[in-house]
Parts: structure tokens; sequence; C-alpha cells
């Protein structure tokens, strides 16, 4: 066949320059061989469609290549190249373009010229980067980017779309272009999850339809502001989202994130935020930042607290948190919607300024002070609540000096109360006390003790150790006596018994 020549394999250590007087050629083979240089000979194969010189020692190629104008195959794959001539890029009738396995560091602009282009491959490479100009293969199907040094892609590559297949396994890419996404053809594309930051390493996991899906949606959201990632497998929320700082709306519904960074504060522009059905045991603090909010979701979680902080969320006006183990805000707080659980937390952070804690009026039926994150209060209101008992905790407030008890259903005080030896004042009135708590005689800085409204027959001896006593109220109880140990509370300056039983 006189339009085909073949010189694969023959030893040869020079070009045969002789072909290249057969003009009419238009397939051409030199592979495996030693050859070192393509001659300027070569520019007269104006007929060549098909150049194969794979597997030889070529370390440049001629300026005349370019004057194979019908040139449409070319692979020059395990040479020596360092460079790429910019002559290439006029090479524009190219479908396939193959230069793996050499030395090349970078290709040239020039290339971008090739909108004709149907394949190129470059792997096993030292390229270090990719010229913007990449974009401008349009017509391209196949990219093999393998086995390089890259860092990361120009975002022209998202012009790339009638692009089926890219490989970019064994380079050091961290983050994929968001322009990827625009490439509604690509369905195959290799890439090393474990260097991955963008998509995150679970997404890519799940193959290029994912990837995919991920990629997009957060490029079509710097148009619409909004971004859902609902039910994509993501395991932490991802840090490169906290970038997207025009975002109005996020949804991260039915994931499986854990944890939160504080990076999630920086989007402050967030008007709706939903963290719905995960697996998120804490909130960072920082988020009381995101004060443009008016909706959170925080449904199916693993919380036990929401942060005081949040109470600076002015604009909030749906807070959902069914479905968690909340300790604070305690369930009925939570059942009486978000003003009351903003309340509640506005509360709970001036106490960490002010150290007086009031938290009455709110039908509380615990307290678990321990998630309060507050040790330091001095006064602490509990008064008109549904309290059968107190946590043992409370023994852990020791700077409290007032403590207001009042109108709950408490019969007892756990045995942790005597830890309270800073207490002046103790207000116990309309519980269900059928005997003083024993552990009040150990208050022995009490100067106020109101006990008035409950069901107690006597004062007990033990009492007279409250030396500093000035004030006692048991009025409306049981007491058939008066107080025996009266005359020991020498600083009693204040003694209400009336409306019990005591005789004249």
């Amino acid at each position: 066949d006189t339009k085909k020549a073949d010189f694969g394999g023959l030893g040869l250590s020079m070009f045969p320059v002789e072909v290249c007087a057969m003009v009419e050629i238009g397939t051409l083979s030199v592979a495996d061989n030693h050859i070192k240089i393509l001659p300027g000979a070569v520019q007269m194969l104006v007929n060549l469609v098909s150049l194969n010189m794979d597997s030889n020692e070529i370390s440049s190629l001629h300026p005349g290549i370019r004057n194979l104008q019908s040139l449409r195959y070319l692979s020059i794959e395990n040479n020596q190249l360092t460079s790429v001539i910019p002559n290439v890029g006029k090479l524009t009738e190219l479908r396939v373009l193959r230069l793996s396995g050499n030395n090349l560091s970078q290709i040239p602009a020039t290339m971008g010229n090739l909108g004709q282009l149907r394949e190129l491959h470059l792997g096993h490479n030292k390229l270090e980067s990719m010229p913007a100009a990449i974009g401008g293969l349009t017509s391209l199907n196949m990219l093999a980017l393998e086995d390089n040094s890259l860092s990361d892609l120009p975002p022209e590559i998202g012009f790339l779309t009638n692009l089926t297949m890219l490989s970019l396994v064994g380079n050091v890419i961290t983050n994929l272009p968001l322009e990827i996404g625009n490439l509604e053809l690509l369905r195959i594309m290799s890439v090393d999850d474990s260097k991955l930051q963008t998509p995150p390493k679970e997404v890519v996991m799940k193959g290029t339809t994912a990837v995919m899906e991920y990629l997009r949606k957060v490029s079509q959201s710097r148009h619409s502001r909004i971004l859902d990632l609902s039910c994509m497998g993501l395991w932490n929320f991802p840090r490169e989202i906290a970038r997207l700082k025009y975002l109005t709306s996020l949804s991260l519904t039915g994931n499986v994130i854990g944890t939160l960074g504080p990076e999630i504060a920086e989007l402050t522009g967030l008007v709706s935020l939903s963290l719905a059905d995960n697996n998120i045991k804490y909130l960072p603090v920082e988020m009381a930042t995101l004060t443009n909010l008016t909706e959170m979701s925080l449904i199916d979680n693993q919380l036990s607290t929401i942060p005081a902080e949040f109470a600076t969320l002015r604009l909030l006006k749906a807070l959902h948190l069914d479905n968690n183990d909340l300790k604070t805000p305690p369930k009925e707080v939570v059942m009486r919607g978000t003003a009351e659980v903003l309340s509640y937390l506005e509360r709970v952070h001036l106490a960490r300024s002010t150290r007086i804690l009031e938290l009455s009026f709110l039908d509380l039926t615990s307290l678990p002070v321990e998630y309060l994150g507050i040790t330091n209060v001095t006064e602490l209101s509990l008064s008109d609540n549904q309290l059968a008992s107190l946590s043992p905790e409370i023994g852990s407030l020791s700077d409290i000096r007032r403590l207001w008890l009042q109108n709950n259903l408490l019969a007892t005080l756990p045995p942790s109360v005597r830890s309270l030896t800073r207490l002046v004042a103790l207000c116990l009135d309309k519980n269900r006390f059928e005997a003083f708590p024993p552990m009040v005689r150990y208050l022995t800085r009490l100067q106020e003790l109101s006990i008035n409204d409950n069901v107690i027959e006597e004062v007990p001896a033990a009492l007279a150790d409250l030396q500093d006593l000035q004030s006692l109220a048991v009025r409306g109880n049981k007491l058939t006596g008066f107080p025996e140990i009266f005359h020991k509370w020498t600083s009693l300056t204040e003694l209400i018994v009336a409306e019990n039983r005591i005789s004249d």
C-alpha cells in the first residue's frame, strides 16, 4: 500500500528521511526504534493523516511539523520530550494527540487552538499546571492527565462540554474546579480521593455521577445563592462551602455529619440553614455570628445543648429542634416555641456576665446544671416551675449566695446542697416539704430562710447551728409549738410563724 509505511521495530537510530519524498503517504509509523531527531524534511509529508513515533528517544520536534496540515492522529508517547513547540497548535485538523510518557513540565497555550481535537493524552509526564487556553478544546471527548504533578486545574476546563472521560489519578490535586460540574456528558472521571478536599472524599467514593452532582450544585449556587447538598453522604461540613459567602440558603439535610467546625460561621449572609437528620452532637458557638438567620432546622440530631450565644440571633423566627436529646434548653422550653427558646438562651447568656440566673415561670421539670456552662452564679431563681427534684449537680454552684425555689413540687433537697456554703438566702415557699431538709443545717452562713406554705410540723433542733440567721419564715405550715431553739438564734430579727397550729 503506497499510502502506508511502517518502519516500526527495526532498530533505526535515525528517521528514514527517504520516506519524506513519498508525499502521497497518509499513514506512517516509526514506533519502537531509537530515533532521537525528527528531521525538517518531515514537513514534505503534506498528505500525512496519521503519524506514530511512540517509544523512541525524541527530545524535541522540528518546527516544520506545522506544515502537516492534514494530520489527524499524532502519537509521540514514551519518548524524551521536555517541551512541545507552539507550532503544534497549527495542526488544526488533529483529532487525536498522544504525548504520554515524556518529560513535559508544561504545554503551550497554542494547543488551545486545536478545536477539532477529540482525544488528548498527557499522562505520565511532569506537568505542574495546565494553561487556561485548554478551554478552547471544545470538541474534546477524552482528556488523560494521570500521573503528573498537577495541583489544580484551570476553571476553563468547564468549557469542555463534550468531555466524556477525564483521568486525574496520580496528581496532587486537592480541589476540583466547580466548573467541572457543567460537563453534563462526563461519565468517567478518575481521581485520587485521598488527596481531594473538594469534593469531599466521601462524595468521590460514590463515583463520577455524585462528584458531578456536587460540583454542579455548588457551581449553580453562585447565581441562585441557594445550595442544597441534602443526602450526599457527607461525613463533615465541607470546608470549601465556608468560602461561599454569597449563600443565603444552605441545606445539609440527610447526611451523616457528626461535627461542625467554626468555619460555618463565615457564611454570614445565610437566612436559612438546615442541618436536619444528621449525627451532630455539638454546635460551635461561632454560629452565633449568623445574625441574618430567620430559620434554622436542627431536627433529628444528637444535640444535648444549644449554645447560649445563640441568643444573639435576633432575626430567628423558626428554630426547629425536634428529635434531639436536649438538656438545655429543656424540652418544656422547646415545646413553647422559638421565642421562648431564645428568651431562655438569653437568660443563660446574660448570667455569664451578671452571675444572676433567672429561670422562673418556665414550667421546668428538671434543670441539668451541668449543661448550662455556668458555675459562678451568685443568684439563681427557679421559682414557679414544676420541679419535683433538683439535680445533684447543683452542688457545683459553690459561689451561689441566693437561691429561690418557691412554687415548685419539691419535697426534699439533694445532699449536694450542703456544698453551697456561701448561701445567705434560701426560699422554699409553696412546695411539698413535710420537714426541714436535713442539708439546711450545713448552710451555716444562711441569713434568710423562708419555707412558707408547706406541711412542716416542727423546727428541728439541728437548725441551731445557723448562727447567722436573721430571718426565718415558716408561715402556713403545721407547727404546733413555738421553736424551742428560738433563743439560740442571737442574730434573728424576724420570725414569721403565722397560720400554723401554735396555741396561745
